[in-house]
């Protein structure tokens, strides 16, 4: 009974510092740029992609994605921003210093898309309570298309 009360207490905290309740940054507050250039893949055992297509673990050059996020019109509210992936980890956890514009290191797309890496970045916008104020999602399916806050803006 202890657990589950605990489990009452923790997970709406949780999901809210994920973002779940917390409005889209308006498209007119940002812009982003995608990065999408080739990098040869170190052959590491433990990151190995076994795959449909086929064991990626070669030597020639794949696909790497990055994104520029450029924040714009930021208000004094907008204290400090957080990039959370759906894998549970923090890529960024910056303050905002006026028009802001950061790199989101996203990985080879191979793996974006067979789901080893992370395949979704949430960018939470937060004021200086600590309270998400909005939010910008960057998901990519498993064709590789990719959405900013559910709009369809292209394909890695």
């Amino acid at each position: 009974m202890k657990n589950l009360l605990l489990l009452l207490i923790v997970i709406p905290g949780y999901l809210n510092a994920q973002g779940e309740n917390v409005p889209y940054l308006s498209s007119d507050d940002f812009d982003f740029e995608l990065d999408y250039n080739f990098k040869t893949k170190p052959s590491n055992v433990k990151d190995v992609a076994y795959s449909e297509r086929e064991l990626n673990n070669s030597t020639e050059n794949l696909p790497y994605v990055k994104m520029r996020i450029i924040l714009k019109n930021t208000s004094e509210d907008q204290f400090r921003y957080k990039v959370h992936t759906n894998k549970s980890d923090i890529k960024l956890n910056r303050k905002i210093k006026g028009n802001d514009d950061f790199i989101i290191d996203m990985g080879f797309s191979d793996d974006i898309k067979d789901r080893v890496h992370a395949h979704q970045f949430s960018v939470i916008i937060y004021n200086k309570d600590k309270d998400p104020l909005s939010k910008i999602v960057i998901e990519f399916s498993v064709n590789g298309d990719m959405f900013i806050n559910e709009k369809l803006m292209g394909k890695i």
